[in-house]
């Protein structure tokens, strides 16, 4: 058997646990996972996405491709998003679509547990 070397990290600031059993392999492969994200939408809010959706940052990782951005303000922004992009009431008329509600689905979308609302937009996970 190799000859292992303990290592002590005191102070650390990263978004998963750190164990005093956990190889330095996993912890490098980890932080590895930070920097890919670092500077996108998700990385920027991987804190609150992970405390919203995931028991864990290994959780986190493996389900990340599954989260959905919006560059959208609230939750009337996303409603119009999804009703004229997306079409999740299916093809609506131009000239119906003026006559929507956009803050009242809005408001039922800011309770809804599958969407996310920060400063920096909206992240939606089913």
């Amino acid at each position: 058997m190799e000859h292992e070397e303990q290592i002590a990290i005191a102070d650390y600031e990263l978004p998963f646990d750190l164990h005093s059993d956990m190889p330095l392999w996993e912890i490098n492969a980890n932080c590895r996972m930070v920097l890919e994200l670092e500077g996108t939408p998700v990385g920027n809010e991987m804190k609150a996405i992970q405390q919203k959706w995931f028991s864990s940052f290994e959780e986190f990782i493996d389900h990340k491709d599954e989260i959905r951005y919006y560059d959208v303000g609230d939750g009337a922004a996303l409603a119009e998003y999804l009703i004229c992009e997306e079409n999740v009431f299916g093809e609506i008329p131009h000239e119906l679509q003026k006559h929507i509600d956009y803050h009242s689905y809005g408001s039922e979308l800011e309770m809804d547990d599958r969407y996310l609302f920060t400063t920096s937009g909206v992240f939606g996970y089913q």
